[in-house]
């Protein structure tokens, strides 16, 4: 356990989404894109998830990634396990997030610039 979390692996079915949450995934190309390199090199990068009030397993941050697991079928994802409250769980996935959209703005940016 480092920092309060533990790192597991977790059957797909075990995490619900994070209550109201405000980003959607979609089953575009890029999604596609993203199932194939799971397919080709699995999850890279483990989801986030806390133990929410009811005792369930709630994704903070990975929604993509568990998505696409689902589409190449597979069963289980990597995962750290944060122990937070709801409050800090939401600041995290919101984080996340802002996080993804910067380095989605930056890479088309550089595809871009690469053309």
């Amino acid at each position: 356990m480092l920092n309060n979390e533990v790192l597991d692996e977790l059957e797909i079915d075990q995490i619900v989404p994070f209550k109201e949450h405000m980003f959607k995934t979609m089953d575009d190309d890029k999604m596609m894109e993203l199932v194939d390199s799971i397919k080709d090199h699995g999850v890279i990068e483990p989801a986030v998830v806390f133990i929410n009030e009811d005792g369930n397993y709630e994704m903070i941050a990975g929604h993509r990634r568990k998505r696409a697991c689902e589409l190449a079928g597979i069963e289980t994802i990597p995962v750290i396990v944060k122990n937070v409250s709801r409050n800090d769980a939401e600041r995290l996935m919101i984080e996340s997030n802002l996080h993804f959209q910067t380095n989605k703005a930056l890479n088309k940016e550089l595809d871009t610039r690469m053309m």
